[in-house]
């Protein structure tokens, strides 16, 4: 992240805990903050469970766009305050999956890329 710039790091996952410790709340935290690096929960950008075992369950991508898309939908506040972000910090978007395109945060990047007429470029990095 500091080979990108990186000033902060907005974790959409719903829950921010995870069993592999680097990655959980508290010591992410503490880890970039040494680094300079903000640390921020987005959990009401975060995917509902109930929309994340259907798509366990059955694997239909278009159910789970969709589905997800709709939660997005009522889920302005939290856009616009992540738009905030990203247009006056270098941020990068965190969340459990490895592979973007079977990831939330790909739909959240798309409709970020939409909101108040800024250009917000999303990249993906490893």
């Amino acid at each position: 992240m500091k080979a990108k710039d990186v000033e902060v790091l907005l974790d959409v996952r719903d829950n921010p805990n995870s069993r592999n410790r680097d990655f959980c709340k508290s010591r992410l935290e503490r880890t970039l903050g040494r680094q300079g690096i903000r640390y921020e929960h987005k959990k009401g950008l975060g995917n509902p469970k109930p929309i994340r075992d259907a798509y366990k369950l059955t694997g239909n991508k278009e159910r789970f766009v969709r589905a997800f898309s709709a939660f997005l939908s009522t889920r302005k506040d939290d856009l616009n305050d992540l738009h905030v972000d990203v247009i006056t910090s270098v941020c990068c978007v965190m969340c459990v999956e490895r592979d973007p395109e079977t990831c939330h945060r790909s739909l959240v990047g798309e409709r970020l890329r939409s909101l108040n007429g800024h250009a917000v470029a999303v990249v993906h990095i490893e």
